[in-house]
């Protein structure tokens, strides 16, 4: 696994773009890939891949007026995200331990209480969302 410098960004780009779009589909709306590009560009997120373009994740780093500190997990995609969860639990994990985090999280679909629980991954709580027909 390794992180994509944002000056590096336009390289790679064009391959990692479908798989953010793909994670996107599942979302809610909160995001379009133009918005993730953005966000990489300004350094407001991150950019992981790995597997030799298997699998690619999006971080972000949150403080909290309290102190908290926290990498989110904000999306993950791929072709083999047991190997992603495997390679992130190391790699992120320690990426956020030399930035200070207190935590990191994982905001997902349902089922990823299962795989990120063999990790030591705790479920907190869910987070169900119902649009509002206007």
């Amino acid at each position: 696994m390794t992180g994509v410098q944002s000056h590096d960004l336009e390289l790679v780009w064009p391959e990692v773009k479908p798989f953010i779009e793909r994670a996107l589909e599942k979302a809610h709306g909160e995001y379009k890939s133009a918005d993730i590009y953005n966000a990489l560009h300004r350094k407001d997120m991150q950019l992981w891949i790995g597997g030799e373009l298997l699998y690619v994740g999006v971080t972000q780093i949150l403080t909290y007026p309290s102190g908290l500190k926290v990498v989110e997990i904000v999306l993950t995609a791929g072709d083999n995200l047991d190997q992603w969860v495997k390679d992130s639990n190391t790699y992120i994990e320690e990426w956020a331990k030399s930035l200070g985090a207190d935590q990191i999280r994982v905001y997902g679909r349902h089922g990823w209480s299962k795989v990120l629980g063999k990790i030591g991954f705790n479920h907190g709580y869910t987070v169900m969302i119902r649009s509002i027909d206007k």
